[in-house]
C-alpha cells in the first residue's frame, strides 16, 4: 500500500510532468516547476522522474512538443 507521504509526492510529480508540457508553463525552466511542485532539489526531482517516467524532465518536454508538433503538422505524418 501507499503511505500518505507517497501519495503526495506522486500527486507533485504528476502535476510536474503536466506543467512541464502544458503551454501556459513552457517558459518556466525545469528547475522552476520542480520548485513549484514543491521539490526543493532539481536534480532530486530530475532522478524520481525518470525513475517514475523513463527519461528526465528535459526529455520529455522535448518529447512532447515534438510529438504535439507532428500531430498539428499534417505534411509529417505523411512522411512517418
Amino acid at each position: 500500500g501507499y503511505t500518505f507521504s507517497q501519495l503526495v509526492w506522486d500527486k507533485r510529480l504528476e502535476r510536474a510532468r503536466t506543467w512541464l508540457t502544458s503551454r501556459k508553463m513552457q517558459s518556466y525552466l525545469v528547475h522552476e516547476i520542480a520548485s513549484m511542485a514543491g521539490y526543493t532539489s532539481a536534480a532530486h526531482f530530475s532522478r524520481t522522474f525518470k525513475l517514475a517516467y523513463g527519461c528526465t524532465p528535459t526529455e520529455y518536454r522535448q518529447r512532447m512538443a515534438t510529438e504535439t508538433e507532428e500531430e498539428a503538422d499534417p505534411v509529417a505524418e505523411l512522411v512517418h
